[in-house]
């Protein structure tokens, strides 16, 4: 359900139906109330006393809190990440960039948002530090791009498939400050549109 709610199969807003939960994933009343309190726990959800569950509605401020909060850990990641990077795991992460460039030519747009998610998943989890990685991926699942993005156009699409190659690059030369910049310029992009 997590992964349904983050990549947007629900509307912002959307209250969920018990009774369509359990039919949609094949679960009893008891283990969907459960996931539901789960979800709402992690924030994914909101509560409404004597109501029910809707997904989470993210104003903009708390979007742009959590984009810098999300900022300033990934900037933490890509200092360990290439002190410490391998070139098995730069051949990896340049193909997951290859992975997302082939979904822009050839996918959906949830296709191409779940490989931009393997690859930014991967890249933090290289860092070494399950705490950065955890918390980041966590921010990442709360305001997914395929909520507000600029991939409504094509340009758009190109520009962050290549800026994941520009990433890679600059781990490969172990250049934190030039990959901290693409990650400036890749992530506060989402609050321009």
């Amino acid at each position: 359900m997590r992964r349904d709610i983050t990549s947007s199969q629900f509307r912002r807003g959307e209250w969920l139906r018990l009774a369509d939960l359990e039919q949609r994933y094949g679960a009893t009343r008891n283990e969907v109330r459960k996931a539901l309190a789960a979800l709402a726990a992690m924030r994914t959800l909101e509560h409404v006393a004597n109501y029910g569950y809707r997904v989470q509605v993210i104003d903009s401020r708390r979007e742009q809190d959590s984009r810098t909060a999300r900022f300033v850990l990934e900037c933490a990641g890509a200092e360990l990440l290439v002190e410490r990077v391998t070139p098995s795991e730069i051949a990896l992460l340049r193909g997951l960039a290859e992975a997302f460039q082939d979904r822009v030519e050839n996918g959906t747009l949830s296709e191409i948002d779940d490989a931009n998610h393997a690859f930014h998943r991967e890249m933090i989890e290289l860092c070494g530090n399950s705490v950065i990685s955890e918390l980041v991926n966590d921010l990442r699942d709360r305001v997914r791009p395929s909520v507000r993005t600029p991939w409504s156009t094509h340009k758009g699409i190109l520009e962050s498939a290549s800026e994941h190659y520009h990433m890679v690059d600059a781990i490969a030369a172990r250049d934190v400050g030039k990959l901290k910049e693409i990650l400036r310029k890749h992530m506060f992009k989402w609050s321009r549109t």
